[in-house]
């Protein structure tokens, strides 16, 4: 089985906002496979169980907020047996453009509290994640403001063109692996208005 875990904040106040930009893939990621929603209140974590080819895949919305995300991941690895590299976090990102896209394969948690605690809980281990660009503030001084608050107009609409596309990089990631999705994914990490679907470009 294969886990694909976005981070957010749980509440309808959250849902809109640049840092539940892991949630809204792994909710298009449900949509596609016709996958339901359900409160797994032993792992603290909303689940939708589904395959996407021959694997079994578990999307996941911990429900613990942010800070604590590892806490949700820790409990779903140990009650399904899983381990480190069974996992891809998505998480929003300041370090890229908005609506930009970038696979990784360990890496610091700079500054994101959630993967942060995620790296605390599975010490020694490198964190598969798929990170998608919200932009920053020209201060750092109002980054907490601005992961809470929502994007702007031109923002949203980069983002969830951006969604779309992180929902095939996580499908790719579940069939090939990291590295091959790596390749595949991360040369669009560019301007969102310059990035294309390789899929598209591949049957040109």
């Amino acid at each position: 089985m294969k886990l694909i875990l976005g981070l957010g904040n749980p509440g309808k106040e959250y849902a809109k906002t640049r840092h539940n930009a892991g949630f809204w893939v792994v909710d298009k990621l449900a949509d596609d496979c016709g996958a339901v929603w359900e409160n797994d209140k032993r792992c603290e974590s909303k689940i939708a169980k589904c395959r996407m080819g021959r694997q079994s895949v578990m999307l996941v919305k911990p429900q613990t907020y942010m800070n604590e995300s590892g806490r949700a991941l820790a409990l779903l690895a140990g009650y399904y047996k899983l381990d480190a590299a069974d996992a891809l976090v998505v998480q929003d990102e300041m370090d890229l453009p908005p609506g930009s896209l970038a696979l990784a394969y360990g890496g610091r948690a700079a500054g994101h509290n959630g993967l942060a605690d995620i790296q605390q809980h599975f010490k020694n281990q490198d964190i598969q994640r798929l990170r998608l660009g919200i932009g920053k503030p020209e201060r750092s001084s109002e980054r907490k403001d601005w992961v809470l608050a929502k994007p702007s107009a031109a923002d949203a609409q980069a983002l969830e063109t951006a969604v779309d596309f992180a929902a095939q990089a996580a499908a790719d990631w579940v069939k090939d692996g990291i590295e091959a999705s790596m390749n595949k994914w991360n040369r669009l990490k560019k301007q969102p208005e310059k990035q294309q679907n390789p899929n598209s470009q591949q049957q040109s």
